[in-house]
C-alpha cells in the first residue's frame, strides 16, 4: 500500500518566554534536524553514497516528502503564521553535498520571513572520517556564505552587532538579540566567546541558538533514555574545555542577560533551566516535518 501523504509541515510544540521591558509580543519558529540528504547526479561518488545512506535508510521520505522537498514548506509555513523569525539549529543538511547547500540557500533567499541559522555536528561532515580536520577545510568554508546571509525581510533587523563568521552570528530584532554559534564539535571556539562577551554588554536580553544543548539534570536522563548515552554539552560525559567552560559560566551567571537557549540534536522536545534564569528548549526533528513554535510575550 502507497504511504498516505500527510501535511509537510506542522507544530509539534509551543514553548512560551518572557522577557521584560519588550514592546510587542514575538513569534519565532524552530526548525531543527532536517537531515536534507540529497546530491546532484554529477557529484563525486561518496556524495551518492552517502544520499543513498543518509536519504534512504536513516532519514526516509515520509509522509510523501523527502527531507528536501520538504524544507521549503518551514518558511511558507512561518510566512502564513505571520513569524517574526525562524530559527535553524543545525542539521539541516546531513552532509556538505552541493545539492543539500543549494536547498537551504534557496530557501533562504526566497523566505519573506527573517531566518537565522547555525551550524550542527553533521552539516559540514560524513559519517565516514566523521569531523575530520580534511573536511573542516574543504566544507566549513562553503557555509560562510549561508551562515552570513541576510534575508531581504531582515533590513529592518539592524544593528552594529549584525555581522558573523562560519562559528557565530548576531541578529537584532530590536527588543532583544539573537546570537547563534556553532557548537557541533562539543566545544565552542574562541573566536565566538570572545564575540559572546561582546554581545553580552550590548544592554539588551539576549536568546542564544545552537545545535547542542548544554547540560541539566532534567534533560540528561531523557537524553540518555532516547540516545543510549549523554550527548550533552558541559555534563560529565563530554568534558568541556577551558573555553566551553568559560562561554558557559558566562551564560548562566546570575547577570547574564541572556533569556534562552534554543537547540536541537537530541531529536525530541524538552523544557529546563540552566541555573536560576535561563530556559533551554529544544525540539523534535524536524525530518518528518515537525517545528516548533517560541511565543515571546513582555512583562
Amino acid at each position: 500500500m502507497a504511504e498516505t501523504t500527510t501535511a509537510p509541515v506542522r507544530c509539534d510544540v509551543v514553548h512560551h518566554l518572557k522577557i521584560k521591558g519588550i514592546s510587542r509580543p514575538y513569534k519565532l519558529m524552530h526548525v531543527t534536524d532536517v537531515h536534507i540528504a540529497t546530491a546532484y547526479p554529477e557529484e563525486p561518488d561518496e556524495m551518492q553514497a552517502e544520499a543513498q545512506l543518509r536519504g534512504g535508510q536513516y532519514f526516509p521520505p515520509f509522509g510523501g516528502f523527502t527531507a528536501g522537498s520538504r524544507f521549503p514548506y518551514f518558511f511558507q509555513e512561518a510566512s502564513s503564521l505571520g513569524c517574526d523569525g525562524i530559527l535553524l539549529t543545525g542539521d539541516i543538511c546531513d552532509f556538505p553535498s552541493r545539492s543539500n547547500r543549494d536547498i537551504l540557500l534557496n530557501a533562504l533567499c526566497s523566505s519573506s520571513v527573517p531566518a537565522v541559522y547555525c551550524l550542527g555536528n553533521h552539516d559540514w561532515s560524513f559519517l565516514t572520517n566523521y569531523h575530520c580536520d580534511a573536511h573542516a577545510r574543504k566544507y566549513l568554508p562553503e557555509y560562510e556564505r549561508i551562515v552570513n546571509y541576510s534575508s531581504p525581510a531582515a533590513s529592518s533587523i539592524n544593528s552594529d552587532l549584525v555581522c558573523s563568521s562560519v562559528f557565530w552570528k548576531v541578529a537584532d530584532f530590536g527588543d532583544f538579540l539573537i546570537f547563534a554559534f556553532d557548537n557541533g564539535c562539543d566545544r565552542i571556539a574562541p573566536e565566538t566567546l570572545e564575540m559572546f562577551r561582546k554581545v553580552l554588554k550590548a544592554d539588551k536580553p539576549v536568546i542564544v541558538m545552537c545545535h547542542v544543548p548544554f547540560y541539566s539534570p532534567t534533560l540528561q536522563e531523557p537524553t540518555e533514555k532516547y540516545w543510549g548515552r549523554d550527548i550533552l554539552l558541559g555534563g560529565t560525559a563530554i568534558r568541556s574545555d577551558e573555553t566551553t567552560r568559560s562561554f558557559i559560566e558566562l551564560l548562566t551567571t546570575k547577570e547574564s542577560p541572556v533569556c534562552a537557549v534554543v537547540a536541537g540534536h537530541i531529536h525530541f522536545n524538552h523544557e529546563d533551566m540552566l541555573g536560576d534564569n535561563v530556559f533551554q528548549f529544544t525540539t523534535v526533528e524536524g525530518h518528518r516535518g515537525n517545528y516548533g513554535i517560541i511565543e515571546i510575550t513582555g512583562y
